[in-house]
């Protein structure tokens, strides 16, 4: 069992992950993108986790944490692509240069950065024995 010493950590990165959930549950129902039937899965499990305290909720994290991470990289790497595009004079793809585009993809490498760093310090296993009902 987990016990968290920092419960605005967790109640934020529920907050977070409660956000994202309902994104792509709008892109499933309005925009009809199957592919989000895989992080939907994933975030519910997290907030599953979060709950009830699993102990394999660290690893869930740490995996969803890495794949945001990945995928934020890959969107900043293609802002840069589209910034070197239009230094060199050639038309890009609408819309990748707006500052709302930028700002999200930092984020999207930001915020993985922040889970992985804090989580350790957020969070104390119990032994069965220390484990009050």
């Amino acid at each position: 069992m987990i016990e968290y010493t920092n419960k605005l950590y967790i109640r934020q990165l529920c907050a977070v992950i409660a956000v994202l959930l309902v994104f792509n549950l709008y892109l499933l129902a309005f925009k009809i993108q199957l592919l989000v039937i895989i992080p939907i899965l994933l975030q519910s499990l997290m907030i599953t986790m979060i709950v009830k305290r699993s102990k394999h909720m660290i690893l869930l994290i740490k995996i969803w944490a890495i794949l945001m991470l990945i995928g934020g990289g890959f969107g900043l790497i293609q802002v840069l692509a589209e910034w070197g595009l239009y230094a060199l004079g050639e038309e890009g793809t609408p819309g990748v240069l707006s500052i709302w585009n930028v700002l999200t993809k930092g984020v999207l490498v930001a915020y993985p950065i922040y889970v992985l760093i804090d989580l350790k310090s957020i969070l104390v296993t119990l032994s069965p024995e220390e484990v009050v009902v």
